[in-house]
């Protein structure tokens, strides 16, 4: 054993100290041998103290922020202070319910010198665990896949969400690290950057955390757009349209074609393929009322028309360089 920092967990909080709590007493009944350390960003809290109270009870490096900057900047600011080889990513809104998480993230990652990063997403749902990755389609809508993780199974999405995402702090760097510029999506621009020279992303039924989707911190910050299901769509859509112009601007043209043919697949795939719909989760997250799917489907329709307008403006873009 060394005394070398092996992991630095970095963990963005923003008015969730009871979240941030739950976490950091999962965290600590990890069993892993290395040294590693956690690092906890307090975005712009109003609750700053007791954020404080449990970063110290816990024994966790603590930086605070005078301003809410968002996840993406907030996580770029704690991995500057981070001292491990690989960087682990949570929200303060996840758990580490199974105590060999560490342990198995870091072998997967040590194992095999392909994978960019490794982790998972999971979520009670009637009682059971369920890993819930998302595989974009075309045209940059994802499908959900829920698989139950009391099964083996490995999965290589081609994205993983920075609730729970191990990789390495030097690919990190080199990749340039989070891009603010995204209100959303900030990891899935992350994991399509570090991707590149054909390396892969893992997920598996050991390598999972609880992600509890808290509507806490989602007023008065980067999140705002949460407490509203148009605001959301129309944040979700602007968002895509901001990947599909960093990453694949070739789709631009043909985005509403694309739209057109896909879109029906996610909605269907949705009423009756999926163990929750989207609809149900932004109804955990937010606080004012919401009336459902149907209601859901009208205004991501509505939203993803107005992104084709952003479409038009980014082709004019590429084409007309000053």
């Amino acid at each position: 054993m060394t005394n070398k920092i092996s992991v630095s967990a970095i963990i963005p909080c923003f008015e969730r100290a009871d979240e941030l709590r739950r976490l950091l007493i999962s965290l600590k009944k990890q069993d892993f041998p290395n040294p590693w350390e956690i690092i906890v960003v307090d975005d712009g809290s109003k609750n700053a103290a007791e954020i404080k109270t449990a970063a110290e009870e816990f024994q966790c490096s603590l930086i605070r922020l005078d301003e809410n900057v968002g996840p993406a900047e907030a996580r770029n600011i704690g991995v500057k202070k981070a001292n491990g080889e690989f960087l682990w990513f949570l929200d303060s809104d996840s758990e580490a319910e199974n105590q060999l998480l560490l342990n198995n993230l870091a072998s997967c990652l040590r194992q095999n010198k392909s994978l960019a990063g490794v982790g998972g997403e999971a979520a009670e749902i009637n009682g059971t665990l369920y890993s819930n990755s998302l595989h974009p389609l075309p045209n940059w809508l994802p499908l959900a896949k829920y698989l139950p993780l009391n099964k083996p199974f490995e999965l290589r999405p081609k994205f993983i969400s920075t609730n729970n995402l191990l990789i390495s702090k030097n690919d990190f760097w080199k990749c340039g690290g989070f891009d603010p510029y995204f209100d959303m999506c900030e990891d899935q621009d992350l994991c399509l950057r570090l991707a590149k020279g054909g390396k892969f992303f893992l997920v598996r039924n050991d390598t999972c955390a609880i992600h509890h989707h808290s509507p806490a911190g989602r007023e008065g910050g980067t999140f705002w757009f949460f407490n509203n299901a148009w605001n959301y769509a129309k944040n979700m859509h602007q968002s895509r349209m901001k990947m599909i112009f960093r990453h694949f601007p070739y789709l631009l043209p043909v985005l509403p074609l694309l739209d057109v043919i896909f879109t029906p697949i996610v909605f269907i795939a949705q009423m009756f393929f999926v163990k929750r719909r989207s609809s149900d989760l932004l109804k955990e997250k937010i606080k004012n009322g919401f009336r459902g799917f149907p209601v859901f489907v009208l205004f991501n329709l509505a939203a993803m028309f107005l992104a084709w307008l952003t479409a038009g403006k980014m082709i004019l873009k590429l084409i007309i360089k000053p």
